[in-house]
């Protein structure tokens, strides 16, 4: 049995609102914020506080694994800032949507029944200037997986889909 049948079948796409006004790789370091919701229920909430972790960590894990190709030399939380604003562009984050589907018509029914959704809106900001440099949503869902796959599958696939997006754009 493979982890994406225990897990869940996700699948992960962005949107780009704003287009780059400057090269990403003109920046050495991705800083994420705190992130808010508008949504405002505890499942929500709780979404939106564990993104930035889960980000830096995906984006950490990636560079560790790919030091010829990193994504900025270094991957912080805002509360672990210590570097002035120099090569510094900001991730702000808006949770836009979240919905925990329904785990038993994953399971049963499946052909994307019952999927979960989240999308995220992310917003790139030069911590010298001030000025937005991109905006994105990222997009994940989870439409199945043993057991009917976790909700938090569909979170995960954001913070791929965020992986994905810096790969194919961050040129140093």
């Amino acid at each position: 049995m493979t982890a994406s049948t225990i897990i869940g079948c996700s699948s992960n796409r962005y949107v780009v609102l704003t287009p780059t006004t400057m090269r990403l790789g003109n920046y050495t370091v991705l800083e994420v914020e705190k992130f808010g919701s508008n949504l405002q229920d505890s499942d929500a909430l709780g979404v939106a506080g564990k993104m930035p972790a889960l980000i830096v960590e995906k984006i950490r894990k990636y560079n560790l694994n790919h030091s010829d190709a990193k994504l900025f030399s270094r991957v912080i939380l805002s509360t672990d800032s210590d570097v002035d604003s120099t090569g510094v562009v900001l991730m702000k984050g808006v949770l836009l949507s979240y919905e925990t589907g329904n785990r038993a018509k994953r399971w049963l029914l499946g052909l994307g029944s019952g999927k979960a959704y989240c999308t995220l809106q992310c917003t790139f900001v030069d911590k010298t200037t001030g000025l937005e440099v991109l905006k994105v949503n990222f997009e994940g869902e989870l439409g199945g997986g043993f057991f009917g796959g976790g909700a938090e599958g569909a979170s995960k696939a954001v913070v791929s889909s965020i992986t994905n997006y810096l790969k194919k754009h961050y040129q140093p």
